[in-house]
């Protein structure tokens, strides 16, 4: 199941960057919005650290080289 099927369950969840960048590791998903149907659905993650937001595509969420589900 793509992530974009379960869109509104994201919503709250939590993400592990498999490679931080400033230290920053752990994040939550606080947003997501599709700009139109033939561009991705770009998701808000908020550092928990920090507070910094960062925006990520439905296929960089899905790539486990780059973000995994849950804190680690």
């Amino acid at each position: 199941m793509k992530i974009q099927d379960k869109q509104p369950k994201l919503i709250g969840s939590k993400w592990t960057a498999v490679s931080p960048h400033n230290k920053e590791k752990h994040f939550e998903l606080i947003g997501a919005r599709q700009a139109d149907v033939e561009r991705p659905t770009t998701h808000t993650l908020r550092s928990v650290m920090s507070g910094i937001t960062y925006h990520a595509t439905d296929s960089e969420l899905q790539d486990t080289k780059k973000w995994r589900r849950g804190w680690q």
